[in-house]
């Protein structure tokens, strides 16, 4: 997969926004964007969707399809147009995830005193805990300092995975910690609540490069990443176009 069809998308939404955005604010009229606040705080929940990540270095396969994979998120925004935004996210949370061996790949050697819990989840496989976090470059577009308003995003950071272990003892799992690149589109809808005070919901589509050393043949170092997130938006001072 490239970006190619990212970028298709990112396109399609920009146009989808400026024809709808008079609809969403009740007709034609001016952005109602005077007077909104120079930086953005936030905090929420995300509901997680990571798909299949392929290790070629532990030969192993993580599994995160099925139930919902919950995070706590936080970003800082600057604002560089009244209702354009730059900023960073982070997203946290401890999941669950089920572990397999990864069709034809290596077959890690036992570790010394391996627990029988690790030898299980290398032979057949296992259930799973894994802290998973990114951190993410969010270019977002969509406000207003009353009512309804679209949101639309471009981001772009990382991914990580760290302690991964058994859900039965907790005994670690025999992979190292791994950090991927992703970039991903999002779209939504924002209310103001008050001048300096939103609520903010967006679902957010995307691709994640996991690395390729070790993997078999034919098989794939991409993974699709979706997230629905939640958020509490506080706004500090007053934007000023310079």
């Amino acid at each position: 997969m490239t970006l190619r069809p990212a970028l298709l998308q990112l396109v399609m939404l920009l146009a989808v926004s400026s024809s709808a955005e008079a609809q969403l604010r009740g007709g034609g009229g001016p952005v109602r964007s005077s007077g909104l606040p120079a930086w953005w705080f936030s905090g929420g929940a995300v509901v997680a969707g990571v798909g299949t990540v392929n290790d070629g270095a532990s030969g192993s396969t993580w599994d995160f399809t099925g139930d919902p994979r919950w995070q706590v998120r936080g970003s800082l925004e600057k604002a560089i147009q009244p209702t354009t935004t730059l900023g960073v996210g982070v997203n946290f949370g401890n999941v669950d995830f089920n572990y397999r061996p990864l069709a034809g790949g290596r077959v890690p050697d036992a570790l010394p005193d391996e627990p029988e819990s690790v030898a299980t989840c290398r032979s057949v496989g296992c259930a799973g805990q894994v802290d998973l976090w990114s951190v993410q470059a969010v270019l977002r577009g969509g406000g207003a300092a009353e009512g309804l308003y679209q949101i639309v995003e471009a981001t772009g950071g990382v991914i990580g995975f760290r302690g991964m272990r058994a859900t039965v003892d907790g005994a670690a799992l025999p992979v190292s910690n791994s950090v991927d690149i992703n970039a991903g589109l999002g779209y939504g809808i924002g209310f103001a609540l008050d001048r300096d005070f939103h609520i903010a919901f967006v679902q957010d589509f995307g691709i994640a490069w996991h690395a390729a050393d070790g993997l078999p043949e034919g098989t794939g170092r991409t993974y699709r990443v979706r997230n629905s997130r939640i958020t509490l938006r506080y706004g500090l001072g007053s934007f000023r176009r310079r």
